[in-house]
């Protein structure tokens, strides 16, 4: 049975007319056709059409088990930014992955499964994955989530580090997000934003089209989700590239994004609301810099204090308490105290197994070298260059990356 038949079965059989099933959600015209296989419902619709008519979209769909699907979605393991959730998802998901529903909820599963087959080397497995996940999508017709999950494909290239691969992957489905763009917006929008990311260290052409087209985009359908990384990243290439009049056009459109959005998220990610866009982290820091980082430890410990719930569920109390110590090792060596640096400093602070994104990767590296820093400045440069390259080693396949800059500096600097 198809997945229209079971629609207009279940509708029968509980006296439903087309117009009483279709409500104010979808007209009676676009159920007829999705009952008779000449469209294909998007996944909001089919799981209004699964409420309505009183079944889960596992029942429509008839595999797996939803409750326990959904369940999994709310283990809090799951969005930890610094421990990825591999002993759950092998002793608990991985042993049970017969029950992960056939819905939304179930493809996040797969999603998370296949994350892990890449973050621990197994690049045939996620394939298979990817495959299962596509299958599913056109076997109930929704071609444009198959290529949707292209793209989650693709990102999820970055949990092993194949950051060209995932570049060649997402120029490969152009022609399929063209193809539904004017149907899903939202997918043409992460596209750009991706194709732009991904193209950052192998087509600089790439970087800049794809990116300025995002901010257009952006704008033309009020989609902010990159928004603000896109500006960031660009903002930092052109920087970097000694081209002040370009880069403050970013720091203008992040500037202007921040007058209205007052999430506190960027509370968190923003140092200085003057110049939203940080292009040094521990070199070349403005007169008041000290100032600054006081005022922000200042208010995050307000924050971790505060009994309010945040606006953004990512941005919880421990995750906040992870980046204070990082923060605390710069204001030290901003004071010039660099023997608190020295007798306080691990490289553990600045473990994120999930910042998987060439950008993150390389400002942490870049942030954790204010211990070689403080090495060089007490006079021990054999010890400095060690622990240089030791960072280095961390991120050895990009250390050559467009966001790198600030590295070589501080390489230049340990090692005249």
């Amino acid at each position: 049975m198809t997945l229209g038949e079971r629609i207009k079965k279940l509708r029968k059989e509980q006296g439903l007319t087309l117009v009483e099933l279709a409500g104010s959600k979808i007209t009676k015209g676009m159920l007829s056709l999705i009952e008779n296989n000449k469209s294909n419902p998007s996944m909001d619709t089919l799981e209004y059409l699964a409420d309505i008519l009183g079944v889960s979209m596992s029942y429509l769909t008839q595999q797996g088990d939803s409750e326990w699907t959904k369940g999994m979605l709310e283990r809090s393991e799951l969005y930890n930014a610094f421990d990825f959730p591999t002993e759950l998802i092998k002793d608990e998901i991985l042993p049970n992955i017969d029950k992960v529903s056939q819905s939304k909820n179930g493809m996040t599963i797969y999603h998370l499964i296949r994350v892990y087959y890449r973050y621990t080397g197994q690049r045939d497995k996620a394939e298979e994955i990817t495959d299962l996940i596509e299958k599913f999508y056109k076997s109930i017709g929704l071609e444009n989530l198959a290529v949707t999950d292209k793209m989650n494909n693709a990102i999820s290239m970055m949990y092993e580090q194949d950051y060209k691969n995932a570049y060649e992957t997402m120029k490969l489905i152009e022609a399929d997000v063209e193809k539904y763009k004017e149907y899903d917006s939202s997918t043409y929008i992460n596209y750009l934003f991706w194709r732009s990311s991904f193209a950052g260290d192998f087509n600089t052409e790439d970087f800049l089209k794809y990116g300025q087209l995002h901010i257009e985009e952006s704008y033309k359908t009020e989609n902010f989700k990159y928004y603000y990384l896109q500006n960031v990243m660009l903002g930092l290439f052109y920087s970097h590239k000694d081209e002040p009049d370009k880069a403050e056009e970013y720091q203008e459109n992040v500037r202007r994004y921040l007058s209205f959005n007052r999430s506190d998220k960027y509370k968190f990610e923003v140092l200085d609301r003057s110049r939203p866009i940080n292009v040094f982290y521990l070199l070349n820091q403005p007169d008041n810099i000290i100032e600054l980082v006081v005022e922000y430890l200042e208010e995050m410990n307000q924050m971790i204090s505060s009994e309010e719930t945040h606006d953004d569920p990512k941005l919880h109390k421990e995750y906040i308490k992870q980046y204070l110590p990082v923060f605390d090792m710069e204001l030290a060596y901003y004071k010039q105290d660099y023997e608190y640096v020295l007798n306080n400093f691990s490289y553990k602070m600045y473990e994120r197994p999930q910042a998987q994104h060439p950008l993150d990767r390389v400002l942490f590296a870049v942030r954790s070298l204010v211990y070689p820093l403080c090495l060089f400045e007490t006079g021990k440069i054999e010890e400095a260059k060690e622990a240089y390259y030791k960072i280095e080693d961390t991120v050895a396949d990009i250390k050559d990356s467009i966001y790198a800059k600030e590295m070589h500096m501080i390489k230049e600097l340990i090692f005249e």
